[in-house]
């Protein structure tokens, strides 16, 4: 009896070995073009902060000039505008040797030149750190950390983010792709529920969507822009505010007309001049909230992992684990995802 009992306990651990062998495979695989781009941008300087630098540089030299030409029976806004014009030529200079020192930083690749890809059933997922998140699975435990890109562009990318909280779906089947970028920092490039759906299919674009989407950015131009002004006026026409208070004021109205308007310009002219759009039907699968700085402060914003193993950002804090919903973007000439439109709970 005792050894018909070991050979049926035999037995039931050599099915279970065969079971986790199927359902937890863990493979290497040579690093795709997408993938060493994102990375690629993890080695380099960000282009945004140039073009910011720039921006911040030339409203200013403005106030610094400003307040030179104005101030000169003031010693107040004459040191003002002393102090301006050179932290403006000071960033002007800093801003230079960022865009020629930019290439240096991709000169190294990452640490390891493969990826390594593991498939198994997620238990849960849990913070293990500021920055990492451990995904318990049947037969692992993985700290990873998460690349993410502020506003969905490729030249902000970052794995060092502060995560505040995160929410995954549990007990279903995952892929987990992820590079050890440097000697002990792994970093999560995909994580995929095959179990859930995601189509994407290319649609052309009509009138009515051009028409939809670019009064939406209209009204929003025109809100923010009547809001700026309404400002600039009431310091100006209010004979309490100070000639200093005024100047500065102006520089903000002269910072935002500088980047926000061209920014919704630009992105109404990328509607009316797309010919076609991406819509994904898809599911999210994972909630995380990350912190990321603004012109302001820092601020958690929502990030959400969809099916294919992609994580994208946006604007709106109802959606959770498990939702599917629609995303529509606009098709860049290269074939690849530009401007996000729009996204919908189904």
């Amino acid at each position: 009896m005792t050894t018909i009992l070991r050979y049926n306990s035999c037995y039931l651990s050599y099915i279970e070995e065969r079971y986790r062998t199927i359902f937890e495979m863990q493979t290497n695989t040579p690093l795709t073009t997408q993938n060493i781009n994102s990375l690629y941008q993890l080695r380099t300087r960000r282009i945004y902060l140039i073009r910011i630098f720039f921006i911040v540089s030339i409203a200013l030299l403005i106030g610094g000039f400003l307040l030179l030409f104005t101030g000169f029976d003031d010693d107040a806004l004459l040191q003002s505008g002393v102090v301006l014009t050179s932290a403006a030529f000071t960033l002007g200079a800093v801003t230079i040797g960022i865009n020629k020192k930019r290439g240096n930083y991709a000169a190294h690749p990452a640490y390891s030149s493969t990826k390594q890809i593991l498939t198994d059933t997620l238990l849960y997922a849990e913070l293990s750190s500021i920055n990492t998140i451990r995904y318990q699975c049947q037969g692992h435990s993985l700290d990873l950390h998460i690349l993410s890109a502020k506003d969905n562009r490729s030249d902000d990318m970052s794995y060092r983010r502060w995560i505040q909280d995160a929410v995954t779906l549990s007990h279903v089947p995952v892929r987990l792709s992820y590079v050890e970028y440097e000697p002990g920092t792994f970093i999560l490039l995909e994580a995929q529920y095959p179990g859930y759906l995601h189509a994407e299919r290319i649609v052309t674009m009509q009138p009515a969507d051009r028409k939809y989407f670019t009064n939406k950015l209209l009204f929003r131009l025109g809100r923010m822009t009547g809001i700026a002004t309404g400002i600039l006026l009431f310091v100006f026409l209010v004979p309490q505010f100070e000639t200093v208070a005024r100047v500065f004021v102006s520089i903000a109205y002269a910072f935002f007309m500088l980047f926000f308007v061209p920014v919704t310009l630009r992105e109404i002219i990328t509607i009316l001049r797309a010919s076609d759009k991406v819509v994904i039907h898809t599911t999210i699968t994972e909630v995380l909230g990350i912190t990321v700085s603004t012109r302001e402060s820092w601020k958690r914003e929502p990030y959400y992992r969809l099916a294919d193993g992609g994580l994208i950002t946006f604007d709106n804090e109802s959606f959770q684990a498990g939702d599917k919903i629609a995303i529509q973007y606009i098709v860049r000439r290269n074939g690849s995802k530009g401007l996000l439109l729009e996204v919908k709970k189904q």
